[in-house]
């Protein structure tokens, strides 16, 4: 982008909306260029209480079998794992509690398919990687190698599975409150326009959208339009 924007229009104060309206704050080219963000917040909260990225826990692992994904979520891990009361894992709004993955042995696989068991040991692979990478001891992720170690370590006796491993590098967030967090960082930029109103469609003009139209009749126009509304 040669020119910076005079505007954005970002439709949805969510975890994408919020953080890509802080990360324009945080850009010397978007200095001069307005920012705001539109959200039916029925209680005139920010974000709202129904949107997607509210709720009371959310995982956080690098436990995937795309090693690209395990990298790019240790990377978020280490924001998380700052305890200070203004750090994003501050005052309990992040837990390292480990997580527990498990996998069935499968009893029949298509050819050219992978299967559970597959997912679980890739992950598994990954996670000891970045976790030799990061300098952490190896057993910071045990092999639980059987139904019993499973149901063992989960002070179960039912069959979780039949092979699996205990990350202790992974755990928990209180999402609602890491959202709050967010909110009022972007908030304090005082960068950011808060617009409480419900979006009845994006506005045009010949193939380029130009803003939002709200249910009172309101057009809200953004050089940038991002719509960032989640699943509903």
């Amino acid at each position: 982008m040669e020119t910076a924007p005079s505007s954005f229009l970002i439709v949805g104060s969510g975890v994408f909306g919020l953080s890509t309206a802080w990360a324009i704050t945080k850009r010397p080219q978007f200095a001069k260029t307005s920012i705001t963000i539109v959200d039916d917040a029925a209680n005139g909260q920010f974000p709202p209480d129904d949107c997607a990225s509210v709720d009371s826990s959310r995982i956080i692992r690098a436990d995937y079998a795309d090693p690209h994904y395990t990298a790019f979520a240790s990377e978020a891990q280490k924001e998380w794992r700052k305890q200070g009361d203004d750090d994003l894992g501050g005052q309990g709004r992040y837990t390292e509690s480990g997580f527990v993955l498990t996998a069935y042995e499968p009893k029949e696989l298509k050819v050219g398919t992978k299967s559970g068991m597959d997912y679980t040991k890739e992950s598994w692979k990954n996670c000891v990687d970045v976790a030799a990478r990061d300098g952490y001891p190896a057993d910071r992720i045990k092999i639980l190698e059987n139904t019993n170690a499973l149901n063992e370590c989960l002070g179960t006796d039912t069959y979780p599975g039949d092979w699996g491993y205990l990350n202790t590098l992974s755990g928990w967030a209180d999402a609602g409150r890491g959202m709050k967090w967010l909110y009022e960082r972007v908030n304090a930029t005082g960068r950011v326009n808060f617009v409480n109103a419900k979006v009845d469609y994006l506005a045009n003009q010949g193939d380029r959208v130009i803003g939002a139209k709200l249910t009172d009749g309101r057009l809200v126009t953004g050089d940038v339009v991002l719509v960032a509304a989640g699943a509903w």
